[in-house]
C-alpha cells in the first residue's frame, strides 16, 4: 500500500514539476524575446547596444529621451519656418498674437475643418521645406 501511495505522489510531484518546468520556459522565451526586441529598439535608435540586460533598458530609455527632444527640435523648427513665410508674406501680422494658437470662440467642429482645408498647402510647405533642407 505504502508503494502505491509513494508511486502516486511520485507521479503528482513529476506533473507539478513539469507544469513549472513548462512555465519557467515560456518565462524564460518572453524574456529573451523582450531582451531581443529592446536590443532591436536600442539599434533603430542609433546606438550600439550592449550585452548587460540593466545597462540595454537604460539605453533604451535615453534613446527615447533623445528621439523625443529631436521631435520638439523638429517642431519648433517647422513652426518657425512657417512663421518666417507668413511674416514674409503679411507685414502686419501680430506674432504674440499669433503664437497663441486659435483664437477663443471657434468649436473643435470648426477648427477641425479649418485644418482639413489648409491640409494641402500644408503639405506643400512641408514639400518645400524638404527641397529646402535637401539642397543645404
Amino acid at each position: 500500500m505504502r508503494l502505491l501511495v509513494a508511486g502516486a505522489q511520485r507521479r503528482e510531484l513529476e506533473s507539478a514539476l513539469a507544469t513549472v518546468w513548462d512555465a519557467l520556459e515560456r518565462e524564460v522565451t518572453g524574456l529573451n524575446n523582450l531582451r531581443l526586441a529592446t536590443r532591436i529598439l536600442v539599434e533603430e535608435l542609433g546606438m550600439a547596444p550592449t550585452d548587460d540586460v540593466g545597462q540595454l533598458v537604460t539605453q533604451l530609455i535615453q534613446g527615447v529621451d533623445g528621439a523625443r527632444e529631436g521631435v520638439k527640435e523638429v517642431l519648433l523648427h517647422g513652426v518657425r519656418r512657417a512663421l518666417a513665410v507668413t511674416c514674409s508674406h503679411y507685414s502686419n501680422i501680430t506674432l504674440d498674437e499669433l503664437s497663441q494658437g486659435f483664437p477663443v470662440g471657434y468649436t473643435n467642429a470648426e477648427l477641425d475643418e479649418i485644418e482639413g482645408e489648409v491640409m494641402p498647402f500644408a503639405r506643400t510647405l512641408a514639400e518645400k521645406m524638404q527641397e529646402d533642407i535637401a539642397r543645404d
